[in-house]
């Protein structure tokens, strides 16, 4: 099994990247993690930006892929509760679990309608930079909670 993160728009902050790249960095020894960027709509319409990245998307899923879309309207979890979820999804998919961080104006029907879940990471409303960044720590937070190390205390 393995974990997909694709985003659409790559952070154009460089201390915001930099922070995923040492999550990412981290995660990646214990446990195999994709992090893919599609190109973001910048410059279209709010309709025509949805319409191409969502096209994106499906293009990039394949029908075996366990698919969560990281969404403000979605269910939250603790940090633990994810960690169990994670590595629970991990080992029943049976193909990648990817989850999808929508570029500033959401993810269309068609996207949402081929997604299996939706995750909150918090009910106020992120840049999906700041998204990006907050959802590769709690990747690594998840792995080190598995491993009963002295990351995360409660």
């Amino acid at each position: 099994m393995k974990l997909s993160v694709l985003a659409v728009g790559k952070p154009k902050d460089k201390s915001i990247l930099k922070g995923i790249d040492s999550y990412i960095k981290r995660t990646t020894p214990h446990l195999p993690i994709s992090l893919d960027y599609l190109p973001d709509g910048r410059g279209l319409s709010p309709e025509k930006s949805t319409e191409r990245e969502s096209k994106a998307i499906l293009r990039y899923l394949t029908p075996r892929d366990h698919v969560v879309l990281l969404d403000e309207k979605g269910s939250t979890m603790t940090s633990r509760t994810f960690s169990s979820y994670l590595f629970s999804r991990l080992k029943s998919a049976h193909g990648r679990l990817v989850f999808i961080i929508g570029g500033p104006f959401g993810f269309s029907e068609d996207v949402r309608k081929r997604s299996d879940e939706m995750l909150s990471l918090s009910p106020m409303t992120l840049t999906h930079e700041m998204c990006l960044l907050f959802f590769s720590e709690q990747i690594y937070r998840a792995l080190m909670i598995s491993k009963n190390t002295s990351y995360h205390h409660d």
